[in-house]
């Protein structure tokens, strides 16, 4: 890459990264939200896919959520979203609207967006 500064041609080498498959099995809320994004934009990463499962809200809003979150961030259509696990296998989940709000990313300002409804899911 070449880059002229006031005159002066400057050679930047980009490095070279051997990029990781990595994927998310999340409960997004704002953590699991930005760890999307790093995934899916980070030179040495391959967002390979995402599954949902419940924990900071249900199963139906945390699915929601990736939907919102792949949306707003323009993450590439190629990458699954899979709906998961609404249970634990080993204690009862228990939300916490009063920490995570109603939707899992309480206090961000998310408008429901049909993202989900016109993206294919790969089964």
């Amino acid at each position: 890459m070449d880059i002229a500064i006031k005159g002066k041609d400057i050679r930047i080498q980009a490095k070279a990264y051997k990029k990781n498959g990595v994927w998310l099995d999340c409960d997004p809320g704002h953590d699991d939200a930005l760890a999307i994004i790093l995934a899916a934009y980070h030179p040495s990463l391959e967002l390979i896919g995402i599954s949902t499962v419940v924990g900071n809200q249900t199963l139906d809003r945390t699915t929601q959520n990736v939907y919102k979150v792949a949306y707003i961030a323009g993450l590439p259509s190629h990458i699954p979203i899979i709906r998961g696990c609404g249970e634990s296998f080993c204690r009862h989940v228990t939300t916490c609207p009063e920490i995570h709000d109603q939707t899992g990313l309480g206090g961000a300002d998310v408008s429901e967006h049909p993202a989900g409804m016109c993206r294919k899911e790969k089964s």
